[in-house]
This record gives C-alpha cells, structure tokens and sequence, in this order.
C-alpha cells in the first residue's frame, strides 16, 4: 500500500508511460487548464508540424497568455485577411489591451499585417495529435472519476489510477467508468498493473484547453522523447 500520492506517482509515472503509449511522448505533470488541474498528460506529438512551426515559421516559442491565446484563436478561424480595425471591434475587451496583444502575437510570428489586414501565419497549427489524462489517487476515486471527466475538455482519452490496495472500491462501480468512458487501473506498490476497464476514444469539447496543452510542449518541461 502506497504511503501518499507521491509515492503513487513515482511508481506509476513510467509504468503509465509504458503501458498506455507506444512510441515517444510529452509529458506534462500538473497541467492546470481552465477546468483544473490534471496530474499527468502523455501527449503524442507529430514532430513534422512541430519542426514546420519552429524551423520553417519561425514560431519557437509557445502562447503562454490565455488572453492572447483567445485572440489567436479567434483570428485562427477566420478565413484569409481581417481588417484589423474590424477584428478588434467584435472583441469585447478593451481595444488597447486587443491592440497590444495583436502587437505581441505579430512581433512572434502568430499573426501577419498586410496594409491594416491582418492574419494568423499561413500553416500554423498545433502539433499535439492526440493527449491522455490521467488523474492518481490513493483511493478516492469518485473525486478522480470527476477530475477525469473535466480532462475531457482537451484530452481524447481519461483515466483514473488507484493504489491496488483500494481498487476494490471503484470495482463495485465500474459501469459508471464504462458508461461515461474513463478508463480504470490498478497499480501495487510493486509495480503491478492491471487494467480494469480500457476506454474509447472521446473528443476534446475545447479548443482553447487544446491549444494550452499543445503550448506547453514548446516550454522546458518533463518530456520524454521530444
């Protein structure tokens, strides 16, 4: 039996790692996004996209401001050129603070200004194809099962992880997990692993939360094999 959430962690980090991927990935402990925050995402990263974006673009670092995030995106979905002028009054924000980080997001590459018009750069998009998030927790796992449903926000796949020791618990429960599609596992102190209940792919509900993750892979962080 495991003595804290710590301890589970360590020991599941690069089982989890082994067991639910199957070539290099991203790693990002204690993601927070506007839903809360996930204890671990192993993120599949397309290394093409990546290189296109920070060799070919020139778009190297990430967009660590969710406000200026909101406006990329914004931007991102339309098609071609806006007046710029235009652009900024269909935000409901103050139109210096819209100018300056229209300013910000030219000045890296984010975005082109042609003449008043304005864009974000041609064959920019994320690189992250597909993310896991995986809530731990010693035994309480009705908290993790709705931790893990909120990760759906960026996330295709969730999982909850016990301590085998109070896996039991969740057992008398596992038609909610297949119901909602939160995957379930096990892991002993060991090392053991076993895996009660895998999911089905799901779709993100957010761009945004996307976005935050696909960002966090251009900053030092915990990665394996990127």
């Amino acid at each position: 039996m495991f003595e804290s959430e710590e301890e589970l962690r360590k020991v599941a980090l690069p089982i989890l790692t082994d067991k639910l991927t199957h070539k290099d990935v991203h790693r990002r402990e204690e993601f927070s996004y506007s839903g809360g925050r996930t204890d671990i995402v192993l993120s599949y990263v397309s290394d093409a996209y990546k290189r296109r974006r920070v060799r070919e673009l020139g778009v190297d670092i990430p967009i660590e401001n969710k406000k200026r995030l909101k406006i990329f995106l914004r931007l991102h979905k339309k098609d071609g050129y806006i007046q710029r002028d235009n652009f900024i009054e269909q935000i409901s924000r103050e139109p210096r603070k819209i100018s300056n980080d229209l300013d910000w997001l030219i000045d890296h590459n984010f975005v082109i200004e042609d003449n008043g018009r304005i864009r974000t750069k041609p064959y920019l998009r994320r690189h992250i194809t597909t993310s896991i998030a995986i809530e731990l927790k010693l035994g309480k796992w009705q908290r993790a099962f709705r931790q893990a449903l909120q990760g759906r926000a960026y996330s295709e796949y969730q999982y909850v992880v016990l301590d085998e020791s109070n896996i039991h618990r969740a057992l008398k429960d596992l038609s909610l997990f297949k119901k909602h599609e939160v995957g379930l596992i096990s892991i002993s102190k060991e090392g053991d692993f076993e895996h009660h209940y895998e999911p089905e792919k799901q779709s993100p509900y957010s761009e945004l939360n996307v976005w935050r993750l696909n960002e966090t892979t251009l900053l030092p962080s915990n990665t394996l094999g990127v």
